[in-house]
């Protein structure tokens, strides 16, 4: 390719399956931060509840604080 190819005219000439890859692996990453960010602050938050609080705040504060 040379350097005047745009990343559009890359993009169209990948093959079908290669797009659907990148779609799956972009799809997933964003659904794996989603869903790590709610259980790493749910643990946060019992754990702190457990605890008493982390570091003399409580719960909320170091929830907020994530």
């Amino acid at each position: 390719m040379n350097s005047k190819t745009s990343t559009r005219d890359i993009i169209r000439s990948m093959n079908y399956n290669v797009k659907l890859l990148f779609s799956f692996y972009l799809f997933n990453s964003l659904g794996r931060g989603i869903w790590m960010g709610t259980a790493l602050s749910m643990f946060i938050y019992i754990f702190a509840g457990e605890a008493g609080g982390l570091f003399g705040l409580s719960q909320s504060v170091v929830l907020g604080l994530t």
